[in-house]
């Protein structure tokens, strides 16, 4: 994602240049296609202001190049580059599409009649509003990103802006159609139009890639400290499950924190894998909430790297088996390279007891003492203090110490995590998130509807084969646990 004090990082100075000249082109554009609806216009004269903005795409495509090497030694992940290169394209995009109308109009010798020239203007005009929206959003991907996903109103203002030039558009092709002339000429007019047009459709989808770009735990847990409510961490398995997770959060429009073990990551492929799979879920599926992908319990220095490295949006790193001043030198190191991408680190102290991706461990809660020294001497963004919760089955009454969470979430100023969410009773859960859990990690829960619902299919049906159908049996179950789990969370935008 974006590292730490971004607002002034060369990448961003660059790519708002050329933000910036790429509105130049639109400006020149604009008066090239004011001048071709003026009476007795020369072709001439419109030579001269094409030969403005083919020299003013050129500027841009400098400043294109000069960002894009500037990214390749920059310390963004490689996942963060493609969306900022593919960005900064399709700016370029713009600039293009000016300079093709101009380059065609003039050597077509092709000026479209003065009657039109109010609706073209129109849609030059809205696109260039859209494109000011767009630069804004922009920016605000390296100064605040969170805000941008939570407030969706910013980029539905451009959506909103194309739909005025859809409408403009359709009124537009259907005069033209009327006109008695030849076919030829009437699909000559409409390429021209489409040109126009198209460079909102430009802004728009530019709009979407941001909207579906994955966000850190920064981006949710802070708001939700705030707010008083939970978000969940849904650990994934594999491609059904994640579709499952991301569609069901999705349609209820909460936002959502992706857990993969590190067994489940080795299960499902390694780390690119199951980062390239939950990046084609989100684009694929249209995903419009902010999703986050988070290694759950990372052992090594070099575990939480490589999530890093692949594309993973968070990282735990779990060092609470060794002494305190060990698990503070391995913490650190963690978060300082996590950091430095913009990565967000969660911390354990204590032992979470239970078993997890077939390790077990036994309990020891956190002191507040312990807590503070992690925190201080990490700079970690969010902390799993062991508080009596365990990975797996609860044997017997979950027995958590809400007083010692109180006392550590009231002297801490990060979010507090919740492991072992499953078989803790609702009353329970809504103290703990009082008393500032931000996040519970919900795993076997999950498992248990979905592998029962499988056995009911199977036990039905006894000549299934199709992995698809046994699989997919499991879906319902999956999503009307989510909807209960996100509604005792209370979780929200």
């Amino acid at each position: 994602m974006f590292p730490h004090k971004t607002k002034n990082n060369p990448v961003h100075m660059l790519i708002m240049d050329q933000i910036n000249d790429v509105e130049n082109c639109l400006i020149q554009f604009e008066s090239f296609i004011r001048a071709s609806s003026a009476p007795n216009v020369s072709f001439d004269t419109l030579g001269t202001l094409a030969k403005g903005i083919i020299d003013a795409e050129a500027v841009a495509d400098v400043s294109l190049r000069k960002m894009i090497d500037s990214l390749s030694g920059s310390s963004f992940l490689t996942a963060t580059r493609q969306d900022l290169i593919s960005i900064a394209t399709g700016c370029d995009a713009i600039a293009n599409k000016c300079e093709n109308y101009a380059k065609m109009s003039v050597f077509q010798q092709f000026i479209f009649p003065a009657e039109y020239s109010e609706d073209l203007l129109n849609i030059i005009s809205i696109s260039r509003e859209q494109f000011d929206v767009l630069r804004r959003s922009i920016s605000l991907l390296f100064s605040d990103f969170g805000s941008l996903l939570k407030d969706h109103s910013i980029l539905d203002e451009i959506r909103k802006h194309e739909s005025s030039v859809d409408a403009i558009e359709e009124s537009l092709y259907e005069r033209i159609f009327k006109l008695d002339i030849s076919l030829a000429e009437k699909m000559q007019m409409r390429e021209f139009a489409d040109n126009i047009a198209d460079i909102s459709d430009t802004i728009e989808n530019l709009a979407d890639k941001i909207q579906i770009m994955l966000v850190t735990m920064n981006e949710v847990l802070p708001q939700a400290k705030k707010g008083h409510y939970a978000i969940p961490q849904f650990n994934i398995n594999n491609l059904e499950w994640t579709k499952y997770i991301l569609e069901q959060c999705n349609e209820m429009k909460v936002p959502v924190i992706l857990g993969v073990s590190e067994g489940a990551t080795k299960y499902m492929g390694g780390y690119i894998a199951v980062s390239s799979m939950v990046r084609g879920l989100v684009e694929s599926l249209g995903i419009e909430i902010p999703v986050c992908i988070h290694l759950d319990h990372g052992t090594s220095f070099e575990s939480c790297k490589n999530a890093i490295d692949a594309g993973y949006t968070s990282v735990m790193i779990d060092a609470s088996k060794h002494e305190l001043h060990e698990n503070i030198r391995i913490t650190k190191e963690v978060v300082d390279y996590a950091h430095e991408r913009g990565i967000s680190v969660e911390a354990e102290v204590g032992h979470i007891g239970g078993t997890e991706d077939n390790i077990s461990a036994t309990s020891l809660n956190a002191t507040l003492e312990d807590c503070l020294v992690l925190y201080t001497n990490t700079n970690i963004d969010s902390l799993a203090p062991a508080l009596g919760s365990v990975h797996g089955f609860y044997k017997g009454e979950p027995n958590l110490d809400f007083e010692t969470m109180d006392t550590i979430n009231k002297n801490l100023p990060i979010p507090l995590v919740l492991h072992g969410g499953t078989g803790i009773p609702d009353d329970k859960i809504q103290k703990a998130i009082s008393c500032g859990i931000s996040k519970i990690n919900i795993n076997t829960d999950l498992q248990v509807v979905w592998s029962n619902a499988v056995r009911e299919f199977l036990k039905e049906d006894t000549k299934a084969y199709d992995p698809r159908k046994v699989i997919g049996s499991g879906e319902k179950a999956i999503k009307n646990r989510i909807k209960e789990i996100v509604t005792l969370f209370k979780t929200k935008m």
